[in-house]
């Protein structure tokens, strides 16, 4: 599973556990963070993850409609 974050979010996740939040090597990946197994991750922290995730989309989604 893959979320787009923000350059602080990741690094808050990853020092959570690097072998859980990590860094996919691609155009894109300095904004994008890989689960490296959903099954490692608890309910929890997928919550968060995922409530960031979307907290920063949401963001975006609202700056341009003022624009």
């Amino acid at each position: 599973m893959m979320v787009k974050l923000s350059l602080t979010d990741q690094s808050v996740f990853h020092s959570f556990d690097p072998a859980i939040f990590y860094q996919v090597p691609n155009k894109v990946g300095t904004e994008w963070r890989n689960f490296g197994g959903l099954s490692k991750v608890s309910p929890d922290m997928l919550e968060d993850t995922i409530h960031t995730a979307w907290e920063i989309a949401n963001f975006k989604t609202a700056c341009k409609r003022k624009g």
